[in-house]
């Protein structure tokens, strides 16, 4: 009996879950569509939906720890952000090349960082 109620709940939260996940879709969905709308009325300035805005500081701090010799790691652990925004710092300072990013130059400062 008690692993019947057990599984009974695991359940209902499981479908209240799935359901508030569809939610969140869905409204998501009718912003880029009013978006859209607004966009086809010429009501905005710009055309299309474009999502956050890259933190330009931010980028400029990556790159420069980046020149300096820091890791990936160390960088995100410094600026507190993730892999993925260093990589896309770095791409669009044109430091990627092959998929790798360059490394700037290691000085006996910063080589036990690396």
């Amino acid at each position: 009996m008690h692993a019947m109620l057990n599984d009974l709940l695991i359940e209902i939260a499981a479908a209240k879950a799935r359901e508030e996940y569809e939610l969140r879709r869905d409204r998501a969905a009718q912003g880029v569509d009013r978006r859209k709308a607004r966009d086809a009325a010429g009501e905005t300035d710009s055309k299309g939906y474009a999502g956050r805005k890259a933190d330009a500081d931010m980028h400029v701090r990556i790159v420069e720890l980046r020149t300096a010799g820091f890791s990936y790691s160390k960088i995100a652990a410094t600026l507190k952000t993730t892999r993925p925004t260093i990589a896309r710092a770095l791409r669009a300072a044109g430091m990627l090349e092959g998929g790798k990013a360059e490394a700037g130059p290691v000085d006996g400062a910063t080589a036990g960082l690396v």
